[in-house]
């Protein structure tokens, strides 16, 4: 049977519960675990000498697992290509990845926990494990990216036969992650150890077999105990390993050497060694290959050296401005803040930038008066030089930022209309800066209680998601429109909005990894990432949602109440985003829903995603609603529900929409209000031939590259390379044809059901969007006409 490749892991918020063995060295290491009884297979991941690849922890653990090391994420731009360094910085496209970062969730918590189901799904199918993890000493740090990790892995792995320690190879108590609770083995007694040195003392992590043969060790007088580990890799031994700051920099000079082939050891090397054979462009190289594995402390420590170690003024100021490009995009902003002004000897490309990002990082810590004059010079030296193009247009949205900050709201209207404007007329379209822009004219509207204007605003950003949309987008979509409703005097319409938000937060796969620009809009302030976040997050949904359901004059609402004893019912249902799920696993029941929701019903058995009583409480209170709105569903037999966004759209709101998501998912019927809708194989027959296609929402355009046409998206995905029958079918869409009518215009070629498959798979790929035609009718319970799908 083919092992899986993730499991599904069930998180708590608050404090972690994990072992720890106290062993300053290799041998009392393994006098720990003969203790402990740890399984005898071990794996191992050192951060002694701190983190110096991003997601190490998971890396180390993957590599003596066999499974593949994790995929990079794409970098903004290539750095192999350096533009000259008295020239203006193609900055626009840098800036519009950092928004999609920021919307699709925290990268390191997404990534830490992908790569935390991988691990456990391959530790769980094979014998019992003992897992090392470790601890930095000499005043190293963690990373992130690895304390998610672990907190995820031990979660993981809770209750079964493998088991994880911390270790402290320190003869000093660790640093600790605030919300850990180590239980220590108590230290023994240690031998002295040799006072013998090793370059090999100074590698980090965990030793790698080709590392090892480069380095011809073993095998010498010197040899360096270690502890093997699975596919040839090595634990060092605890007391051979030195304090960076304590081996020679001529140590690391000759390491660096020695390891030119392993490039990240080099830059490692470099960064401890002499300045003068510092490379700086090869550390600044080396910090964007480490920001896409998701090391983004490291990143900004090889670009912080590559600074510190440039002969020249032109070159260490286009260093500091990427440094300062990935401060801010890591949002970062005390630290940009912080950073010296830059030199007037300076080209005016690099200065206005540097000054940009200074003023940037002051705004966003709310010092709008100490950033305008940054802003104001940088605006006079990089207008001449970008001519309105859209790096301009994106120091003008930050600046209409500190007018307001200020206090000036016409002011900063002013700017968004003018970005609006020039926007309008760019040649190539930068959906990125029209969401941005957008969504600050819709706030600005509501600040000026120019409601419809808003909510006008708010679809036109939300316009560029549709089809792509992230969780965080899905969430911030339906509370925005949720919000301004409400002030609009339409309490119904709010009520939609803040169900469907709660059904996208309840089903969140990672709510720990929200945006914090969408959880500041619900809570009202700025919460750190992690445990308690979706915590905060589920109260206000509750309180919102629970207050809404009184004003939205929904008769079979107007008496709810939530109290505790409803937290004791057993079970409330789990709740699963449709993309987490395989359609062959689901065996759905029954489409279920009414006016402005719709749910899929499931007997599957699923393990809850998140554990906490808050978002209890909330998962207790959208069932509890459903169930009054759509009584006769038999909620009862319901272990778990799925919310299906419809490929990245929104849950299905009306009856057309319903009837595509049971097509979808092979569901036997769909209950809609009163109405029960069989479907049957004559009925999704005549359903199939009746579907009318168009093409995506998602999609930018279709563009020719190297003889071969690429459709190009708006936001998030990457571009997708178009197949000859593909190519047919989607120059034949103009008019919206139905899937019989697309069929007979592509020749009949092919049994109808490898046509549909077709059409299906450029659905799952967001090329294409199905739609219901207005004139189908059928007959039910209650006779119910399909109406057209409204558009969003």
């Amino acid at each position: 049977m083919e092992k899986p490749r993730s499991v599904r892991i069930s998180r708590s918020p608050g404090v972690l519960s994990v072992n720890g063995i106290h062993a300053t060295s290799l041998a009392l290491l393994e006098q720990g675990l003969r203790r402990e009884e740890a399984p005898a297979d071990i794996l191992a991941s050192d951060l002694s000498l701190g983190a110096w690849r991003g997601h190490q922890v998971a890396s180390e653990f993957c590599a003596q697992l066999g499974l593949p090391p994790p995929l990079p994420q794409p970098i903004p731009f290539s750095m192999n290509k350096m533009v000259a360094l008295d020239e203006p910085l193609p900055y626009a496209d840098v800036i519009g990845a950092w928004i999609d970062a920021e919307s699709s969730g925290d990268r390191i918590i997404l990534g830490a926990l992908e790569l935390a189901s991988r691990v456990a799904a391959a530790v769980l199918t094979g014998p019992p494990r003992t897992l090392l993890i470790i601890a930095p000493r000499f005043a190293a740090s963690w990373e992130t990216e690895n304390i998610y990790f672990i907190r995820f892995l031990a979660q993981g792995l809770h209750g079964s036969d493998s088991r994880v320690f911390v270790v402290n190879t320190d003869p000093s108590p660790p640093l600790l992650p605030d919300d850990w609770c180590v239980s220590w083995t108590a230290p023994a007694l240690d031998e002295p150890s040799k006072n013998t040195k090793s370059l090999l003392d100074l590698v980090p992590g965990v030793l790698l077999p080709e590392v090892a043969t480069v380095m011809q060790a073993p095998g010498g007088a010197n040899d360096v105990p270690l502890l093997p580990l699975p596919q040839g890799h090595a634990l060092i031994a605890s007391e051979r390993r030195r304090g960076p700051r304590t081996a020679s920099r001529f140590e690391y000079d000759k390491l660096a050497v020695l390891t030119h082939s392993f490039e990240w050891i080099k830059g490692y090397a470099q960064f401890f060694g002499n300045n003068l054979y510092v490379d700086p462009f090869f550390l600044c190289r080396e910090a964007w290959r480490r920001f896409a594995e998701g090391g983004y402390g490291v990143a900004l420590r090889f670009m912080e050296r590559a600074v510190a170690c440039s002969p020249v003024l032109e070159q260490e100021g286009f260093l500091r401005a990427q440094a300062q490009g990935i401060r801010i995009g890591l949002q970062r902003f005390a630290e940009a803040a912080a950073e010296p002004d830059p030199s007037p000897a300076l080209a005016p490309a690099v200065r206005g930038f540097l000054l940009q990002n200074k003023g940037w990082g002051l705004v966003m810590g709310n010092e709008p008066a100490r950033a305008e004059p940054y802003f104001r010079e940088a605006r006079a030296l990089l207008a001449p030089l970008y001519q309105q193009k859209r790096e301009y247009l994106y120091l003008l949205n930050i600046s209409a930022l500190s007018c307001l900050e200020r206090g000036d709201l016409d002011g900063a209207l002013a700017i968004e209309r003018e970005i609006a404007a020039q926007t309008a007329l760019q040649t190539e379209r930068d959906w990125r800066l029209e969401y941005v822009n957008a969504i600050n004219l819709a706030r600005l509207y509501r600040r000026r209680e120019e409601y419809d204007a808003a909510e006008a605003c708010y679809r036109r950003a939300f316009e560029t998601t549709l089809g792509a949309r992230s969780e965080s987008d899905a969430l911030y979509t339906n509370v925005c429109l949720a919000r301004v409703a409400a002030l609009q005097g339409r309490p119904t319409e709010a009520f939609w909005g803040w169900l469907r938000a709660a059904l996208h937060w309840v089903a969140s796969s990672t709510p720990e990894a929200i945006a914090p620009r969408v959880a500041k809009a619900i809570v009202g302030r700025i919460l750190p990432p992690g445990g308690d976040l979706p915590e905060a997050i589920s109260s206000a949904l509750f309180t919102a949602l629970l207050s809404s359901t009184k004003t939205s004059a929904l008769t079979p609402l107007m008496a709810l109440t939530i109290r505790d004893s409803v937290l004791e019912k057993s079970p409330i249902p789990v709740f699963l985003r449709a993309d987490s799920v395989r359609e062959e696993q689901a065996s759905v029941a029954s489409v279920v829903g009414a006016r402005g929701w719709g749910v899929l019903t499931t007997s599957m058995q699923a393990p809850l995603q998140f554990t906490g009583m808050q978002h209890r409480r909330l998962r207790a209170l959208v069932a509890e609603i459903c169930t009054r709105l759509c009584p006769s569903a038999g909620w009862q037999n319901t272990p778990t529900l799925i919310v299906d966004d419809q490929f990245g759209r929104e849950v299905p709101e009306n009856a057309p929409e319903m009837i595509l998501t049971g097509l979808r998912w092979n569901a036997p019927n769909i209950i809609y209000e009163d109405n029960v809708i069989v479907l049957d194989q004559k009925v999704r027959s005549r359903f199939d031939q009746a579907l009318r296609v168009r093409l995506g929402d998602a999609v930018a355009k279709i563009e020719r590259h190297d003889s071969q046409d690429c459709i190009v998206f708006k936001r998030y995905l990457s571009p997708r390379a178009v197949s000859g029958k593909e190519r047919q079918l989607l120059s034949l869409l103009d008019d919206h044809p139905s899937i019989g009518e697309l069929w007979r215009r592509t020749g009949q070629q092919g049994a109808f059901e490898d046509f549909i498959a077709t059409v299906r798979a450029l659905e799952r790929s967001r090329v294409v969007v199905l739609s219901l035609a207005n004139e189908i009718g059928i007959g039910t319970s209650a006779e119910l006409r399909v109406e057209e799908s409204h558009a969003r």
